[in-house]
């Protein structure tokens, strides 16, 4: 057992043009990690009965690339920064130490060498049962051994991908990227107008998801029991299944996921600077009256289960949320 090894291809080029007004930069990158530790003991058969040393078995590559974009101006008293970011990287296993699978729909749902290692997998859900005519409809049993007899109105409505009766495993597919988002991207304003400014910056996280989860341990928030399925709120679309229902009800799915692709003011600050000759019948060298505040907007599709879109997967219904800040202020020199 080693110390891993990376190394790192980078090509990128600076730009100015227009006099520097136009400014700009492009970066790409490849990294290859390699000798990450792992465990043979998945690629031996369950009879060996023991587990083997960590060894450097594995490695991955990430790649991706940033792009910035920006120009400044000036119309008379009025000039103007403006610039744009956006970024890309996602990983994937390139050696992944694994048993070698015969079966294709083994090999396409648990193969990890040469797959992104975010992936995300599941079933893909049709919201919730409402009446037992539905279930007694099903052409499909979710149970090999005890079929359906666990089902009941308020849980949820899966889909037989692949029509062969049975819902299991090889019904799973692929249901996106995980919990970090591949895109970043940010957005900033500098405007003056004689003595007033404002900056603005808004960043955003795309291309990601996260699963809903509304309490932890005997700790519950409020749309646990405001959303969740009851005899009288008899919803197909609603946002939690039946309590106590089937068991088939804790699996992965879609179900449970979000895309939680966000953008956000982050910062916003706006000031107004006395001109020079009030400043000398005052007798200060500047003074400038300001209003500033951080995360004051969010748009996102998480928002509305009340989800810091950037809050941990299966943490959001109770991490701590992020916080909103407004200040008033006045900076004086004499």
């Amino acid at each position: 057992l080693t110390w891993e090894e990376m190394t790192i291809y980078n090509a990128g080029v600076d730009f100015s043009l227009l006099k520097g007004n136009l400014f700009g930069e492009f970066d790409m990158f490849w990294r290859d990690r390699t000798g990450i530790p792992g465990l043979r003991s998945v690629s031996l058969p369950d009879t060996f009965g023991a587990i083997l040393p960590t060894e450097n078995l594995n490695s991955q590559n990430t790649r991706g690339f940033e792009f910035s974009l920006g120009y400044k101006g000036s119309i008379k008293d009025f000039s103007y920064t403006v610039a744009a970011n956006v970024s890309y990287a996602r990983s994937k296993w390139d050696k992944f130490d694994e048993p070698e699978y015969e079966d294709e729909d083994q090999a396409i749902r648990y193969q990890r060498s040469g797959q992104w290692t975010d992936r995300v997998w599941g079933y893909r859900s049709q919201g919730l049962f409402t009446t037992q005519a539905e279930i007694d409809a099903l052409d499909f049993v979710y149970d090999e051994v005890n079929g359906n007899a666990a089902l009941a109105p308020g849980d949820i409505r899966y889909q037989d991908v692949n029509g062969d009766g049975l819902l299991d495993w090889k019904d799973e597919v692929d249901l996106g990227a995980g919990n970090r988002p591949n895109w970043i991207g940010g957005l900033n304003f500098d405007l003056n107008y004689k003595g007033f400014d404002m900056s603005a910056f808004f960043q955003g996280g795309f291309a990601f998801t996260q699963k809903l989860n509304f309490s932890y341990g005997n700790n519950f928030s409020e749309l646990e029991y405001t959303e969740r399925w009851t005899p009288e709120n008899n919803n197909a679309n609603g946002l939690m299944p039946r309590l106590g229902g089937s068991g088939s009800n804790g699996a992965s799915s879609d179900f449970y996921f979000r895309d939680s692709s966000y953008v956000r003011l982050k910062t916003l600050s706006i000031g107004y600077s006395l001109p020079q000759s009030i400043l000398e019948q005052l007798r200060v060298q500047n003074l400038r009256l300001y209003f500033a505040g951080t995360n004051l907007l969010t748009f996102s599709g998480v928002s509305d289960y009340q989800i810091d879109p950037e809050a941990p997967s299966n943490l959001g219904g109770y991490y701590y949320p992020l916080m909103r800040t407004i200040s008033f202020g006045l900076n004086l020199s004499l």
